[in-house]
């Protein structure tokens, strides 16, 4: 079993700020508070430990956060809303 997190630590910020770049839009977030109840069981930092894998598949390399999101979007979920 390995961990296949890329290994770099990445803010929310990013995936949101993809999301709305692959939906041609402009970024609208709107930020709330962290709730008390979850204050203390909120994993605030995570960063997969890569060299198992590395070590397994030394040519492997993964593909960036903004073209996997656009990809997602346009050929995935875009297609099954056009369904609807």
């Amino acid at each position: 079993i390995y961990n296949i997190g890329t290994g770099q630590a990445r803010p929310w910020n990013d995936l949101a700020a993809a999301i709305f770049s692959a939906l041609g839009t402009k970024p609208n977030i709107e930020y709330i508070e962290m709730p008390e109840v979850l204050k203390d069981k909120y994993q605030y930092f995570t960063e997969a430990d890569l060299r198992r894998l590395k070590a397994a598949f030394p040519a492997f390399s993964f593909t960036p956060l903004e073209k996997s999101v656009a990809d997602y979007i346009k050929n995935y979920l875009e297609k099954d809303f056009a369904c609807l």
